[in-house]
């Protein structure tokens, strides 16, 4: 139902005249209302309020008689009339809407039918929203920001997305976004926009008291007027306030906001795309990481492949060392495998030659191209062949590809020309003890990453334990036949390294069997006084040796067994087929005797001693009447007959005394010093007696 606009109010009268006599209802409520409100009436303004004709930059009384569409822009007069008249008419067009002023600002009207002096009228009532306007269309161009921010796959793209289209729909004067450089840990300023050039250049902001990092660091946003005297972002030309807000772990951005009424909105809109750049910034980082991971699965798959590969070579590998009669046999059969069920077209295995200073080929398998004739393999001539540099470092060595640095040395010359891309050097060693080395050539690039190289190592090490047992077998079988005695004073062997130390003598008397698998070796201080005390001491404190244990005491001197932690004389001759027949130690040198079997050449014999302690010298030569194959035989079975136990206990009371008369030691201190109970070390004793008597008596019977 329409209203005639006539009430009452509590100052006065419904309807009140004006200074110019027009009838207003509700005169005070209307005049001082905070909205533009006008009347029309015949295509004129009858009536406006002060507020109505603030927003038209105009008064009250220049408006009153005018033509209301005088105050539309142009381009939208039509349909403003065209909604008047259909409201006089009776009709219901929509009430509210917005139009553009003729000086272009925005307002928003509503307009209602009433009675106006018996005639009808349009109340408008009008609102500026030039503003709220300008606010909702920047809101939409961040909108259009966040929509064109998934096709920026980096952080420099975003950012400078970021600046280059949120200075426009801001209608800020600066716009700079700083990054975050992990690496060196600074703010780095990746996107600029502001209107003087000669500003865009922006430093590197690093740790300290600049608002740019602090800000970054607080992670809470700072606003800092025009006024503030503070360094590098005060706008000293009056452009407006500097407002710093944080990008979450990603960096700042960095806005000049003018200093008018429409700061506070500005601020509010700047904050509003720092966190739609922030979100923009931890997708494109997520979305590298999903990049990175898709790539990383993809090449863990391919490495999977690839390491079932391998482990297939290694496996096949393996099974040939085990399974080859001799040592010749072995390594051609390594060779070969290696050839054909691995990437490598050409594999060969030497020893050291110790005249000409480098491997010796024993085993070739595939295609050498006359690599092997055409390189010289000396330390003399080509010290940086793979195969000559595992066998001097005793680790593998890899050259990925030969043909980035085909002109350095003539080998790498030789094996480009060959079509060689890859080389790969692997030591055969095994408890500290060479055996050759291993050399495999692709045509290939990168064939021995970490994982193959580590397997590499492990298969030397594999075909170097069966090289042992082959040598170990033929000296068993051949028998020693030769003696060589050396003086050595090399600091590596530990006997006449303690002696040395301790100043004392030392004499080895054998290798103790450790439950554990391990070999002790049992020495004797010869008796001399403080001599036994001052060997315990030096012992304590090296770290050669991981156990002591005191074995007895008398009048030879005092036996113990050592566990070492470094290779130890015996063991590198047992390794080479040799063996060590007897040894002391003084302060001044150690003495060596070798034991050579006949499969061995004495030359080669003095040359694996000599290689291993440089400082040994040859001092005495000679034939001994050797023992048959089947006598070592029949010592090993007699051995074959006793546990670990009982060769230790048997052993322990032989040199503690026990069978002595007066006993050196008593069964309950031999029983102690094992850690056994009296009862249970005699039980060993008698069942190791008896294994002993047997194997003498009913085998000579036999």
């Amino acid at each position: 139902m329409e209203k005639s606009g006539v009430g009452d109010d509590e100052e006065g009268a419904g309807t009140s005249q004006s200074g110019d006599g027009t009838t207003v209802p509700y005169r005070k409520l209307v005049e001082n209302a905070h909205e533009g409100i006008a009347i029309i009436q015949d295509e004129e303004f009858v009536y406006c309020n002060e507020r109505f004709a603030e927003l038209f930059e105009t008064t009250a009384a220049e408006l009153r008689g005018q033509p209301y569409l005088s105050l539309v822009d142009e381009a939208e007069r039509a349909t403003v009339a065209d909604r008047y008249e259909r409201r006089l008419a009776g009709e219901d067009p929509p009430k509210q809407y917005r139009f553009t002023t003729d000086e272009g600002r925005v307002v928003e009207t509503s307009g209602t039918r009433i009675e106006y002096e018996g005639r009808p009228a349009d109340l408008a009532v009008v609102r500026d929203v030039t503003e709220r306007e300008r606010y909702e269309n920047a809101l939409d161009g961040l909108h259009e920001i966040t929509q064109a921010f998934p096709r920026a796959e980096t952080s420099d793209k975003i950012a400078s997305l970021a600046v280059e289209i949120g200075r426009n729909i801001l209608d800020v004067s600066e716009l700079c976004v700083y990054l975050l450089d992990e690496d060196e840990g600074v703010l780095e300023p990746v996107a600029v926009d502001c209107s003087d050039e000669a500003e865009r250049e922006r430093a590197t902001v690093e740790p300290g008291d600049d608002p740019v990092w602090t800000t970054f660091v607080d992670g809470t946003p700072e606003r800092i007027d025009a006024a503030s005297e503070r360094e590098g972002l005060a706008d000293a030309d009056g452009r407006g306030d500097t407002l710093v807000v944080p990008l979450g772990e990603h960096g700042v951005l960095v806005a000049q906001v003018p200093t008018d009424e429409r700061a506070h909105d500005r601020c509010e809109l700047v904050e509003t795309l720092a966190a739609t750049t922030a979100a923009a910034l931890d997708r494109a980082e997520r979305e590298s990481e999903l990049r990175s991971r898709e790539a990383e699965l993809s090449a863990m798959a391919d490495r999977y492949e690839q390491v079932k590969r391998w482990a297939d070579l290694f496996r096949r590998v393996v099974n040939a060392t085990y399974t080859e009669p001799s040592a010749p046999a072995l390594e051609r059969a390594v060779c070969e495998t290696f050839v054909e069920h691995g990437p490598f077209e050409f594999a060969w295995i030497g020893g050291w030659d110790h005249q000409r200073g480098g491997p010796e080929p024993r085993a070739v398998a595939g295609d050498a191209r006359g690599y092997l004739s055409d390189v010289s393999l000396s330390t003399d001539d080509d010290p940086t062949e793979p195969t000559l540099l595992a066998a001097q470092t005793r680790t593998v060595q890899s050259v990925p590809d030969v043909v980035q640095s085909a002109r350095s040395e003539p080998w790498q010359r030789s094996a480009t020309q060959r079509g060689f891309r890859s080389v790969v050097g692997v030591p055969l060693e095994y408890r500290g003890v060479g055996y050759g080395v291993l050399g495999l050539y692709s045509s290939d690039q990168s064939v021995a990453g970490e994982f193959e190289r580590d397997r590499l190592t492990e298969s030397g090490g594999i075909v170097a334990a069966c090289l042992n047992a082959h040598r170990r077998q033929e000296a068993l079988l051949a028998g020693h036949d030769t003696e060589l005695d050396f003086e050595l004073s090399d600091l590596d062997c530990f006997l006449y390294r303690f002696a040395r130390d301790a100043d004392c003598t030392l004499r080895f008397d054998g290798v103790v069997p450790d439950p554990a698998g391990e070999n002790r070796v049992r020495v004797t201080v010869e008796d001399a006084p403080g001599a036994a005390e001052r060997f315990r001491e030096r012992v304590a404190n090296s770290s050669a040796v991981t156990d002591l244990e005191q074995l007895s005491e008398g009048a030879r001197g005092a036996t113990f067994s050592l566990q070492l932690t470094e290779p130890f004389i015996g063991s590198v001759l047992a390794a080479h087929g040799l063996s060590l027949r007897g040894m002391q130690a003084t302060e001044r040198a150690a003495s060596v005797t070798v034991g050579v079997p006949a499969v061995i050449e004495s030359q080669r014999a003095v040359a694996i001693v000599t290689d291993r302690y440089p400082g040994a010298t040859m001092i005495a030569k000679r034939s001994t009447p050797g023992r048959d194959a089947v006598d070592d035989q029949r010592v090993g079975q007699l051995f074959d007959r006793l546990t670990d136990r009982q060769r230790e206990t048997l052993e322990r009371a032989y040199r503690g005394g026990y069978f002595d008369s007066p006993k050196g030691q008593t069964g309950e201190e031999l029983a102690e010093s094992l850690g056994i109970a009296s009862s249970t070390f005699h039980d060993h004793l008698n069942r190791a007696q008896r294994e002993v008597f047997e194997a003498l008596f009913e085998d000579a019977t036999d």
